[in-house]
């Protein structure tokens, strides 16, 4: 199941307020599922997980998605047990691009032993929007997340592919991953 949101072509991303505090017993909570995480990702074979800090949606609106930056440990405890939802509250925003060249659509398949949706397809480039998007003032360049992946992913630059456009905003229901 999935929430589709609308989007507007001057869509802004801000980060507007700081990472909340979790009480003792939640941390604790969190802290083991991440352990757990990080030793099954790397059993997995997928490498090492990195507590980095990611962009989380507070509010989303057509043309203005405002929220603050979290841990990713946080979100790997809500996947894993989406019941913290009502405790955590996180909302990840991710990238995703339809790269299409002359041959189709790019897609790639994530490693086995992925923290998320491991083993599955998915659209090539994609991933979190992280702490490095976050322009001073707060304002989140979506575009430079975007052209990181597809650096990272596939290997091209800006200069090779044409300027994004949205298209749209889709939530999955479970995780609340949300994906433009």
């Amino acid at each position: 199941m999935f929430v589709v949101h609308e989007l507007t072509a001057a869509l802004r991303v801000r980060v507007t307020r700081p990472m909340p505090a979790l009480p003792a017993a939640l941390d604790a909570e969190v802290e083991a599922l991440w352990r757990v995480a990080c030793a099954r990702v790397a059993a997995g074979g997928a490498g090492a997980l990195f507590n980095g800090r990611v962009f989380s949606a507070d509010s989303i609106a057509p043309n203005l998605i405002t929220g603050h930056l979290t841990e990713f440990r946080r979100i790997v405890a809500q996947m894993d047990r989406p019941v913290l939802f009502s405790s955590l509250a996180v909302r990840p925003l991710a990238v995703c691009g339809v790269l299409h060249c002359a041959d189709g659509v790019v897609f790639g398949r994530r490693h086995a032993g992925a923290v998320y949706e491991a083993d599955m397809w998915q659209l090539s480039p994609a991933g979190s929007v992280d702490a490095h998007a976050v322009e001073a003032g707060g304002d989140v360049n979506l575009h430079r997340q975007l052209f990181d992946e597809l650096r990272e992913e596939v290997g091209l630059t800006q200069d090779d592919v044409d300027a994004p456009v949205p298209l749209c905003l889709v939530e999955h229901a479970g995780s609340h991953v949300t994906d433009l």
